[in-house]
């Protein structure tokens, strides 16, 4: 991908000012008047429908292609100059004339903070070799070509995420046909690993009781996992763990990682081991720190553990606004029973006076510190009503008591009614977290906003399946499902289940509970199966249902909670 800025909507747009000559000649190239704008392969017009994109992408990646290029890089970081080389291949009938080699230097990892809320730019086209014109080339099926171009890289750019780029393009006039990319190739100039920490398990089954967190006077295993963020494998990699935090040592404080590639994800290849104190105050979050080294690179990073025993958050906002907050750019949430899942409150983010949100908002609502164990999942229903395309609400999670924020999901345009999501934070697990809903708009169309309400973090000592008979029932028939309970720990638990339904439109159901408060016991590492039925009113509302089961300890400890879809029909 490369990314030309124009002079709109801001035409202080500092990527469009420090190359004004070529991205105003690829602008009027495609001629085009509003942005985002996006062709694809130079064939493929994006309509500045960003919604449509991905999906016009994926089909246009699976036209076979009559070209191949190679692109490779001689480049010296010292005078930041090299040469680019690219041998282009025809597999394939040429069946395009007027064809002319493009190279694109791009920049990317670029911190900026624009109007329209981007703080990181990627793609951002930095220089065209020599020119935007390209140069002509002829090739015919079986032809192979060898071209270079030398380029210099500027100051004040980071060589180590610039990239070249080389694409054939078909070039006749706009008017008498496309103007088709037929193959592109790229290759990073001066790529560096990018090394750090993504997350962490806590292993508390042969010092502990099993349940995935860490507590007094417990002996865990820590499984710590490293993310190269950069664009080239880092090799060898090792870490050294240490903590100056009085309540926790840390016995074996070395773990080897091997190689990790770009854009890969891997975990210690052995486990860390932490030794908590017996007295550890509850709950209590520890700094730990990671020292990284690989081959030829060195870093640091740190990541927060939590002593607990207790985890997770059960809240249907009918206790007032309990421990959450709000704040931001034109705050507007509050509590409200205009649309509500469960029977009276909800938090909403708009202006009550006419049930609308504000252009230009970027506000949150936080939910208190929460611990997460392995495996557990954000539940929550939401109503919303933005803007298709641009216009978002964002999940975010932060992982201790000062880290930044990490979006798990994000909804936009119309939900009809509230529906169920569920967020994994699995990633999350053996910390507590703030979870938060960000509302960010843009200057355009407004709509009503956005309602949360029912918000539940899973604690998943015991695990719940839920199986239903059929997922279609007739008015008068009979639902039935068979839920299972697995005990996860070496010691019986004992808990309390309900099962509650929603109707169409995520309507909540005026007689829920429709069973329980029930209470089960199971045995260590024990299972529990029962089979459950319930009669569907002969007048019930056609449509698909929202089945529940939730079991945990009253009045704020959620273990578990699992739901599925049913359809009632005539």
């Amino acid at each position: 991908m490369i990314r030309y800025h124009v002079w709109w909507p801001s035409s202080g747009d500092p990527f469009y000012q420090a190359n004004i000559p070529e991205n105003t000649a690829r602008k009027n190239y495609y001629v085009f008047n509003y942005v985002p704008y996006l062709w694809i392969d130079g064939i493929v017009d994006g309509n500045g429908a960003p919604a449509e994109w991905d999906s016009l992408v994926t089909v246009r990646a699976e036209e076979e292609s009559p070209l191949s290029i190679e692109v490779t890089v001689e480049y010296d970081s010292l005078s930041m100059a090299g040469t680019v080389y690219a041998q282009i291949v025809a597999t394939q009938p040429i069946t395009h004339g007027d064809l002319r080699v493009r190279w694109v230097i791009t920049e990317s990892e670029i911190p900026f903070n624009a109007p329209n809320g981007e703080k990181i730019h990627n793609q951002v086209m930095r220089d065209m070799i020599p020119d935007a014109t390209g140069e002509p080339i002829t090739i015919a099926q079986g032809d192979t070509l060898n071209l270079s171009q030398p380029f210099t890289i500027a100051h004040t750019w980071d060589d180590h995420w610039c990239a070249v780029v080389v694409f054939v393009q078909s070039d006749p006039t706009l008017m008498d046909g496309n103007r088709e990319v037929l193959q592109t190739g790229m290759a990073w100039i001066n790529p560096i690993p990018r090394l750090e920490f993504v997350g962490r398990s806590v292993d508390d089954g042969p010092g502990g009781n099993g349940n995935g967190i860490a507590e007094p006077g417990e002996i865990v295993g820590l499984t710590v996992s490293l993310k190269n963020t950069g664009n080239a494998a880092a090799h060898s990699v090792a870490a050294i763990l240490s903590t100056g935090d009085p309540y926790i040592s840390i016995p074996t404080d070395s773990a080897d990682f091997g190689d990790i590639e770009p854009y890969m994800t891997v975990p210690s290849l052995n486990p860390y081991v932490l030794q908590v104190a017996a007295g550890t105050p509850q709950p209590h979050s520890a700094m730990l720190d990671l020292d990284i080294s690989g081959e030829e690179y060195a870093v640091a990073d740190s990541f927060w553990v939590t002593v607990d025993n207790t985890a997770g958050l059960f809240d249907n906002m009918e206790g007032g606004v309990g421990g959450w907050t709000h704040g931001g750019m034109l705050d507007y949430w509050d509590q409200t029973d205009h649309r509500v899942h469960t029977p009276n409150t909800s938090w909403y983010c708009g202006n009550q006076m006419n049930w609308q949100y504000l252009n230009n908002m970027d506000a949150s609502l936080v939910s208190p510190l929460v611990t997460v164990s392995s495996g557990g999942e954000l539940h929550v229903w939401q109503w919303y009503a933005l803007e298709s395309g641009y216009d978002y609400g964002y999940i975010e999670v932060a992982d201790g008591p000062d880290s930044s924020w990490t979006k798990i999901g994000s909804v936009n345009g119309y939900s009809d009614g509230f529906a169920a999501h569920i967020y994994d934070l699995s990633a999350f697990g053996s910390v507590a977290v703030r979870v938060r809903f960000r509302m960010d708009s843009d200057s355009g169309v407004i709509d009503e906003g956005w309602y949360v309400d029912d918000v539940v973090i899973t604690w998943p000592t015991i695990a719940l399946d839920l199986v239903p008979d059929a997922t279609t029932v007739p008015r008068g028939g009979t639902l039935g499902f068979t839920a299972t309970l697995a005990n996860n720990l070496d010691q019986s638990q004992t808990f309390y289940g309900i099962s509650e339904v929603s109707l169409p439109g995520g309507v909540y159901f005026a007689g829920n509970p429709l069973v329980g408060p029930e209470r089960v016991t199971v045995g260590p590492q024990g299972t529990v199966e029962r089979h459950m039925t319930h009669q569907i009113p002969g007048a019930a509302p056609l449509g698909d249902y929202v089945y529940e089961v939730t079991i945990g300890r009253p009045p704020d400890k959620v273990i578990d909670r699992q739901r599925f879809v049913f359809t009632v029909v005539p």
